[in-house]
């Protein structure tokens, strides 16, 4: 890891540079004058908010994509499996791109759920029907040596679990704070599966974002949020069918609690007659408003990132097989559970709309 920033160092510069220059001039990032407002219902802040996140993390790229192809011509990890070609420039940058400017859209004008899926599932298909790497063709468990193979149903699949992945990213961006630092502990896991030169300019990016949220000068935004986590998608996918350095059991610790957290909502809108993917007051982060107030982002963090760091402790001391798998499912589930029926249990059996 020494050489990698050795080698790199000119680079890490110019980008550290770049961000810096966002930094301190944050208000001219937004050129769409796209502004989260306050409503009292869903979204106490007190002033309306600039929503730059995703613009800070489409710049990084823009640069990243610019260094490599006309500067200084990159010599990165991320290039092992990304060939530079027609195909994988479109499931990449292009189909990137495009879901950048749908969340861009959403934030501005709100566009209905139903839309905002149908489109993401046509740009994903596309993408996965160009790049073979993208598809998800075998399920493969760490602690066993069978492989089930998914056939045709591998493009479904994968479909499925890059919009899982989005919408359930898009549900801990909620309070200031929590989806950045969750957000840089996932790409923190990505750097160290990959030294890549792209996770460090994204680490650099939501590092820059995490400053201006906390001085409540930038969100997200659904730009954000569906740009940072179609990003993610990609190079866990690509790792696990190219690298082959993770596992699906090992993504499943990793996002467990946001993962039950987006069923149990989920679940709870249907039986109330609601859009499974409409926004509402009922995420584990408002439930822990009533007890933690300012520091609910932090017991939320600890919420989200307790099984994974189980398991990497578990894993470094060579006591992560199947049983240790089974008992940390099963203690993510109880522990979620617990602090739901703790924290919000009136909210949870509300029949109110």
């Amino acid at each position: 890891m020494t050489h990698f920033f050795q080698d790199n160092y000119i680079i890490l510069i110019l980008i550290l540079v770049l961000n810096i220059f966002i930094i301190k001039n944050n208000k001219y990032i937004n050129i769409f004058k796209i502004y989260d407002i306050p409503d009292e219902n869903r979204k106490f802040h007190k002033h309306k908010t600039p929503i730059i996140g995703g613009n800070i993390l489409f710049l990084n790229i823009i640069f990243y994509f610019l260094f490599d192809n006309f500067f200084l011509n990159i010599n990165d990890n991320f290039n092992l499996y990304f060939v530079h070609s027609l195909k994988t420039f479109y499931s990449f940058y292009l189909c990137l791109t495009a879901i950048f400017f749908i969340g861009l859209y959403d934030d501005k004008f709100n566009l209905k759920a139903n839309t905002k899926i149908m489109i993401s599932c046509f740009l994903i298909l596309s993408a996965i029907l160009i790049d073979s790497h993208l598809v998800l063709t075998e399920i493969k468990l760490s602690f066993l040596d069978k492989t089930y193979n998914l056939g045709l149903f591998g493009y479904f699949f994968s479909i499925v679990c890059i919009l899982t992945l989005i919408n359930t990213l898009n549900m801990i961006d909620g309070i200031d704070l929590q989806a950045g630092l969750y957000l840089l502990y996932l790409l923190m896991i990505l750097f160290f599966l990959n030294q890549s030169l792209i996770i460090i300019f994204l680490l650099l990016a939501i590092l820059s974002f995490l400053y201006l949220n906390f001085l409540n000068k930038s969100f997200l935004g659904d730009s954000g949020i569906y740009f940072i986590a179609y990003i993610i998608s990609y190079l866990l996918i690509k790792n696990y069918n190219i690298n082959k350095n993770i596992f699906v059991d090992h993504i499943v610790i990793i996002f467990i609690i946001p993962f039950l957290d987006l069923i149990r909502t989920s679940i709870h809108r249907l039986s109330l007659g609601k859009n499974p993917f409409l926004a509402d007051n009922n995420h584990i982060h408002h439930l822990l408003m009533t007890r933690f107030k300012n520091y609910t982002f932090l017991a939320d963090l600890i919420i989200f990132l307790l099984p994974g760091l189980l398991f990497f402790f578990l894993s470094a001391i060579n006591k992560y097989n199947i049983f240790t798998f089974s008992f940390l499912i099963l203690f993510s589930t109880c522990f979620y559970l617990f602090m739901i029926f703790r924290f919000g249990k009136k909210m949870i059996f509300s029949k109110k709309k």
